[in-house]
This record gives C-alpha cells, sequence and structure tokens, in this order.
C-alpha cells in the first residue's frame, strides 16, 4: 500500500486493533470494511487534526465501540 494510505480493510482492522483484543465475527467485520468502503481508501498524508481523516477514523471508532463484540468484552 501507499504509504499514509489505508485501504477499506486496513482501516477496519487498525482501529479493531486500537480498542483491544476483540474477536469478532466475519459478518461484523465485513460490516466494518463496508461502511469504510463507503470512502474509499484513506489518505493520511498531510493529515491535519480534525480534518476530514481524523473524523473518519473517529467515525469508525464510534462503530467498532458500538459492535456487540466491543459491548460483551
Amino acid at each position: 500500500a501507499e504509504q499514509g494510505v489505508l485501504d477499506p480493510a486496513d482501516l477496519a482492522d487498525g482501529c479493531l486493533a486500537l480498542l483491544g483484543p476483540i474477536e469478532v465475527s466475519d459478518e461484523t467485520r465485513s460490516v466494518l470494511v463496508e461502511y469504510a468502503s463507503r470512502q474509499g481508501d484513506l489518505d493520511l498524508s498531510g493529515h491535519q487534526p480534525g480534518d476530514e481523516a481524523e473524523q473518519r477514523v473517529g467515525n469508525m471508532l464510534r462503530l467498532v465501540a458500538a459492535t456487540r463484540e466491543y459491548q460483551l468484552a
């Protein structure tokens, strides 16, 4: 992958990893990847606080935190 660019699966996996060692179902992971895919790859090059990249990561973290697996962890 291009440096600083995360594809939707990498974004989902990275956010899952940030929130701890949680095993999520394939179904949950595919929903997260599908959500990330709606906006395409995430380009972190030239990242600024509060920018779109940061908002997307924040949204993904909130989505992960709302999953059944995380709630039951």
